[in-house]
């Protein structure tokens, strides 16, 4: 899964906007940052462990099976 987290841009001297991007890169049990300034080469950082804080059963309501 790839996730985008953020685009931004910020106005050198120039007319023209510089364009830096930085994104996170969630996959299987790790994340990992890469980032862009302008048309530089991306540059990425060592992927590390990440485990999502909540289970499903967090995420998901529970409801009663006899509502109605």
């Amino acid at each position: 899964m790839f996730v985008k987290i953020a685009t931004a841009s910020a106005a050198p001297e120039k007319t023209e906007m510089a364009k830096n991007r930085l994104t996170i890169t969630h996959e299987n049990d790790t994340i990992r940052l890469s980032w862009q300034r302008g048309q530089e080469s991306t540059r990425f950082a060592d992927a590390v462990p990440f485990q999502h804080p909540f289970d499903e059963e967090a995420l998901m309501p529970h409801f009663s099976h006899n509502s109605g």
